[in-house]
């Protein structure tokens, strides 16, 4: 990330963007602590870099539209945003470290061609009360969800697992949720009871 003396320079001179509709590539760092831009639309992206929106703390909106070719997204590049909800294209293969850090995010869509979601991924998004995670996933890194859900008093962070094998935890994944329930596949049960990282939690059937 940019050194904070340079991010208070680009607060102070961020043009007022309002939408902005991206073709292609956005550069790691080139909107970052543009408070003016409020939504961004990627039609084809094909590669968004690290910090790309790094607290836009007024952008809300993030829509892949038309036939999006980005298959992964970077480090930094959606956090301390305003998105409240995302769906992430199919193709992508990873969420990076940090990607939606301490954004207000209440829901979350991913593509079935997820296998990875880095460290901190979806740290410190306490409004995060559920997702779902596709069957094709084979790893959770440290603290991918850490304080999610934490927002509301008594609310329970949900998890649906859509694949029969439990993907590898990182440390302190769920960290900071006091209260969480997994919910699986009647088959599948047994299997994520018996795995020496998921054994410990509570769970539901669909």
């Amino acid at each position: 990330r940019a050194p904070r003396g340079r991010r208070e320079e680009a607060r102070k001179a961020a043009p007022s963007f309002g939408v902005l509709t991206v073709f292609q590539q956005v550069a790691g760092l080139a909107f970052e602590a543009a408070t003016g831009l409020t939504g961004a639309n990627f039609p084809n992206v094909t590669t968004i870099g690290g910090s790309a929106f790094y607290e836009c703390s007024n952008l809300s909106s993030v829509n892949f539209v038309g036939n999006s070719q980005l298959t992964s997204l970077n480090l930094w590049t959606f956090a301390f945003t305003n998105i409240s909800s995302i769906e992430i294209p199919e193709g992508v293969t990873s969420i990076p470290g940090s990607c939606f850090r301490s954004c207000p995010l209440t829901r979350v869509s991913l593509p079935s061609t997820l296998t990875s979601i880095n460290g901190q991924a979806f740290c410190n998004c306490t409004n995060l009360t559920s997702i779902t995670i596709p069957a094709n996933v084979t790893s959770i890194n440290t603290q991918a969800f850490s304080n999610c859900a934490t927002a509301y008093y008594m609310v329970r962070f949900t998890i649906t697992m859509q694949g029969a094998n439990p993907p590898t935890l990182g440390p302190n994944v769920f960290t900071g949720i006091s209260d969480m329930t997994v919910r699986v596949k009647a088959a599948d049960k047994p299997t994520y009871e018996n795995d020496s990282s998921w054994g410990s939690f509570i769970y539901n059937t669909y």
